[in-house]
């Protein structure tokens, strides 16, 4: 017995491909996995216009799932557009409140932002669900607490983060 569903994908991403279409005709039948890997692949050619339609029509399927939200926020970054890129790892936040990646994407946004009160709140963050086993992290709250003045706090996240990340990666 064969599923109706695989042939009909099938045909339709032949038929998309043979009219030269830059996505597949039936990316809404992609699994929310496949739809991340190739919105990243178009991000790397210079093709977010193209991601931004594919992973909205992803959510469009589900837009509980926080790993598509995430990569949304990729494609927005990779558009410029600030705002749309800060909601949407907040859309992923909502649904994934432990996602480090999240915390981590709005952490770099602040510090490139000058926002060091918001980038503390996703620093420490997570520091606390990876029990202060973050590198960057540890050098986002070093940051700030050196914004603040607070030399001697900074010192031993600085330090945390030079301990987590070995000497060979930071060249």
């Amino acid at each position: 017995m064969f599923d109706l569903r695989i042939l009909l994908r099938g045909i339709l991403t032949a038929f998309g491909i043979w009219l030269g279409c830059s996505t597949p005709l039936s990316s809404a039948a992609v699994p929310s996995s496949e739809v991340i890997k190739t919105a990243s692949r178009l991000i790397d050619e210079g093709r977010a216009d193209s991601a931004l339609v594919m992973v909205r029509r992803g959510l469009e399927r589900d837009s509980t799932s926080a790993a598509l939200w995430l990569s949304l926020a990729d494609v927005q970054l990779a558009r410029k557009n600030d705002t749309a890129h800060v909601d949407a790892l907040y859309r992923a936040l909502r649904l994934r409140p432990h996602s480090t990646e999240a915390h981590l994407a709005l952490a770099e946004y602040f510090i490139g932002a000058g926002q060091f009160d918001s980038l503390a709140v996703h620093a420490h963050a997570v520091l606390g669900i990876t029990n202060g086993g973050n590198a960057l992290a540890s050098y986002f709250a070093g940051r700030v607490h050196d914004q603040r003045g607070e030399a001697d706090s900074a010192i031993v996240y600085y330090r945390r983060a030079w301990v987590l990340l070995p000497a060979k990666e930071l060249f």
